[in-house]
């Protein structure tokens, strides 16, 4: 995540060693300002405590870690870089940090949508992004007017399967994670047996969470089948579920 930020520096030549007779220009802005050794000693701790703490917290859980996760923890690397090297800019370094941003901003996308965009038609590969989100909200919540006459209000599951189905659902339900209440306390089992609960989950998992099962003990299982958007070859996706009904007419 950070290799393009250092290749884009030392393209610039402000990884070299400095030179205080570099320029100018640069010897000009060499001194700090209290306010800016404030700004660098807060940008110093946004950049480095979240990781830090992310990867201590692993560790000492032993829970793991994503790559995905990171993502949002570098966001001030690049506020970080110019404060701490701005007194070396000269008009060669900042005309190339600005040719190659340029660059980035039209390759970048363009290889992102090449993925995107031709990747499942042409090899079969569908990541999260490619999910057939709003035909499942659409046909899930169908289904249960269909079955039970009353708005869908309560979704549970797995937090992936049954997020994707409450997100655009007309009845904008509430989340019932993993069927724990520990997760969704604005869910009481007096709210599940006046509203009942659409239970979703992906086929290829095991079964459903684990809280859920003895729920689902004497509920009929049913399977629902959708088509990936651009996916060439690739077996239909299949997402199983159960309609609890209201205990209340």
């Amino acid at each position: 995540n950070l290799s393009g930020v250092v290749i884009m520096l030392a393209i610039a030549g402000l990884l070299t060693p400095f030179r205080r007779n570099h320029s100018v220009e640069a010897a000009s802005h060499a001194i700090r300002t209290p306010a800016e050794q404030r700004a660098m000693l807060l940008l110093l701790i946004f950049t480095v405590a979240p990781p830090v703490l992310a990867i201590a917290g692993a560790l000492v859980t032993g829970g793991g870690l994503k790559t995905g996760w990171g993502n949002s923890l570098v966001n001030f690397v690049g506020l970080l870089a110019i404060l701490l090297l701005s007194h070396r800019f000269t008009r060669h370094s900042l005309k190339a940090i600005a040719v190659m941003a340029a660059v980035l901003l039209i390759v970048v996308p363009a290889c992102y949508a090449a993925v995107m965009g031709l990747g499942p038609r042409y090899k079969g590969i569908a990541t999260r992004v490619h999910w057939p989100q709003a035909e499942m909200a659409d046909r899930m919540s169908a289904i249960w007017t269909r079955d039970t006459g009353r708005p869908l209000r309560i979704v549970t599951g797995d937090s992936w399967v049954a997020g994707l189905v409450g997100l655009t659902a007309k009845d904008r339900p509430s989340l019932l994670d993993h069927g724990d209440l520990k997760l969704s306390p604005w869910i009481t089992p007096a709210r599940i047996d006046a509203e009942g609960m659409l239970v979703v989950w992906d086929a290829r998992a095991k079964g459903p969470p684990e809280a859920l099962q003895p729920a689902l003990a004497s509920r009929e299982i049913r399977e629902e089948t959708f088509a990936w958007p651009r996916s060439k070859g690739r077996a239909p996706l299949v997402i199983r579920y159960a309609v609890i009904p209201p205990k209340q007419p």
